[in-house]
């Protein structure tokens, strides 16, 4: 079996005297690359001594593992958003202290759960907040409580 060796090449580049500055890589491999690598080493290698068919074998399962992992990570991230959304909802009607940043902390009701960038943030008198952000939860608030404490709100 080939070995394909990893060969890519940091350039240097002089600006007028100073210092050499390298470049890196950033791009990881995606389908396209291996099924590219694939056909070069399928369309390169020796017909009279061709590889056998364990190594296509292999490397066809590994790029289905890594296909499915991919598909697992879509499904974990999804996981995670509705997760983040279902404890932000739980904090609704409760009373919640969150750092406002500057050494500042709001502390107020829970009034709603808005929806920014794919993060869930709740809404602490008029103010949104990250559900990171919270330092104390209260127990939820009955009715009867409510309007005391809504008239004792800045």
């Amino acid at each position: 079996m080939s070995t394909i060796t990893n060969t890519s090449s940091i350039g240097a580049t002089s600006n007028a005297g100073g210092p050499a500055t390298g470049r890196i890589p950033t791009k990881t491999m995606d389908q396209q690359d291996f099924l590219k690598i694939l056909v070069a080493q399928v369309t390169s290698q020796d017909p009279l001594n061709p590889n056998g068919e364990t190594d296509f074998v292999s490397q066809m399962t590994q790029f289905s593992m890594l296909e499915q992992f991919k598909g697992v990570q879509t499904e974990m991230t999804g996981l995670r958003t509705g997760q983040d959304l279902t404890s932000a909802n739980s904090l609704l009607g409760r009373i919640v202290e969150v750092d406002a940043g500057k050494q500042d902390r709001v502390l107020g009701l829970v009034s709603a759960v808005q929806i920014e960038a794919g993060k869930p943030k709740v809404v602490v008198g008029g103010r949104s907040f990250d559900v990171a952000k919270i330092i104390e939860v209260s127990p939820p608030v009955t009715e009867t409580a409510v309007q005391p404490l809504a008239n004792a709100l800045p």
